[in-house]
Protein backbone atom coordinates (compact mmCIF):
# COMPACT_ATOMS: atom_id res chain seq x y z
CA UNK A 1 0.00 0.00 0.00
CA UNK A 2 2.95 2.41 0.94
CA UNK A 3 4.38 1.72 -2.69
CA UNK A 4 1.09 2.48 -4.40
CA UNK A 5 0.56 5.56 -2.57
CA UNK A 6 4.05 6.61 -3.29
CA UNK A 7 3.90 5.89 -6.93
CA UNK A 8 0.44 7.87 -7.37
CA UNK A 9 2.20 10.84 -5.71
CA UNK A 10 5.68 10.63 -7.65
CA UNK A 11 3.25 10.70 -10.56
CA UNK A 12 0.98 13.33 -9.86
CA UNK A 13 3.68 15.66 -9.06
CA UNK A 14 5.32 14.86 -12.26
CA UNK A 15 2.15 15.83 -13.86
CA UNK A 16 1.54 18.66 -12.17
CA UNK A 17 5.04 19.65 -12.65
CA UNK A 18 4.72 19.20 -16.62
CA UNK A 19 1.28 20.87 -16.53
CA UNK A 20 2.46 23.84 -14.69
CA UNK A 21 5.67 24.75 -15.97
CA UNK A 22 7.19 27.01 -15.77
CA UNK A 23 5.93 27.82 -12.29
CA UNK A 24 7.96 24.85 -10.12
CA UNK A 25 6.50 21.90 -8.51
CA UNK A 26 7.92 19.64 -5.63
CA UNK A 27 6.83 17.54 -3.29
CA UNK A 28 7.78 16.14 0.37
CA UNK A 29 7.94 12.77 1.23
CA UNK A 30 9.71 12.12 4.18
CA UNK A 31 8.87 8.25 4.94
CA UNK A 32 7.91 6.62 8.16
CA UNK A 33 6.99 9.29 11.16
CA UNK A 34 5.79 7.77 14.53
CA UNK A 35 3.06 10.27 14.34
CA UNK A 36 -0.17 9.98 15.72
CA UNK A 37 -1.78 8.03 13.18
CA UNK A 38 0.33 4.52 14.07
CA UNK A 39 -1.51 4.86 18.11
CA UNK A 40 -4.61 4.17 16.36
CA UNK A 41 -3.65 1.26 14.37
CA UNK A 42 -3.52 -1.28 16.58
CA UNK A 43 -0.10 -2.93 15.55
CA UNK A 44 2.99 -3.45 18.26
CA UNK A 45 3.89 -0.15 17.10
CA UNK A 46 7.52 -0.82 18.71
CA UNK A 47 8.25 -3.98 16.54
CA UNK A 48 7.04 -2.92 13.62
CA UNK A 49 9.02 0.23 13.54
CA UNK A 50 12.10 -1.83 14.46
CA UNK A 51 11.80 -3.81 11.83
CA UNK A 52 11.25 -1.32 9.31
CA UNK A 53 14.20 0.81 11.01
CA UNK A 54 16.46 -2.15 10.47
CA UNK A 55 15.76 -1.46 7.02
CA UNK A 56 16.76 2.05 7.33
CA UNK A 57 20.13 4.07 6.21
CA UNK A 58 19.66 5.90 9.94
CA UNK A 59 18.67 3.04 11.47
CA UNK A 60 15.00 5.20 13.01
CA UNK A 61 11.82 6.02 12.10
CA UNK A 62 11.73 9.66 12.24
CA UNK A 63 9.56 11.58 14.79
CA UNK A 64 7.09 14.84 13.74
CA UNK A 65 10.32 17.63 15.14
CA UNK A 66 12.58 16.20 12.84
CA UNK A 67 10.92 18.01 9.61
CA UNK A 68 9.19 20.67 11.36
CA UNK A 69 11.71 23.32 10.39
CA UNK A 70 11.28 22.82 6.92
CA UNK A 71 9.64 25.60 5.22
CA UNK A 72 7.89 25.41 2.57
CA UNK A 73 7.09 28.66 0.15
CA UNK A 74 3.07 28.48 -1.06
Amino acid sequence: MVAAVNGALHSFIRGAALELAPIRVNARSPGWVDSELWDRVGLDKAAVFAAIAARLPVGRIGVPEDFGHAAVIA
